[in-house]
């Protein structure tokens, strides 16, 4: 009998603009089929400092570009009140997911 695994993916994944409140952070964690790495994150003033408390390895960057220009980033979640950074987040060539 062969054990069978779970072939999870690992994505290195940005965030633009959302705030703890945020049920992603929650959702995506629990993902059976991939696993986000978030790697970079553009929020505003002290949420992106309880952010980093909570998501140790994680930097807080104040400029999209940090994020767009990051090759490793594959992903880029951006809350809809940010919807004009989406757009050099998808020139960029990166998968671009709207909360």
């Amino acid at each position: 009998m062969f054990k069978t695994e779970k072939m999870i993916n690992t994505i290195n994944a940005g965030v633009i603009g959302c705030d703890m409140s945020e049920d992603f952070f929650k959702t995506t964690a629990s993902n059976t089929m991939e696993r986000f790495n978030w790697t970079k994150i553009l929020s505003p003033g002290k949420i992106s400092e309880n952010i980093a408390k909570e998501y140790p390895g994680v930097t807080i960057v104040n400029d999209v570009n940090a994020i767009v220009n990051d090759e490793e980033i594959t992903l880029v979640i951006v809350a809809s009140k940010n919807l004009e950074l989406a757009k050099p987040v998808i020139e960029a060539g990166k998968s671009v997911r709207i909360i």
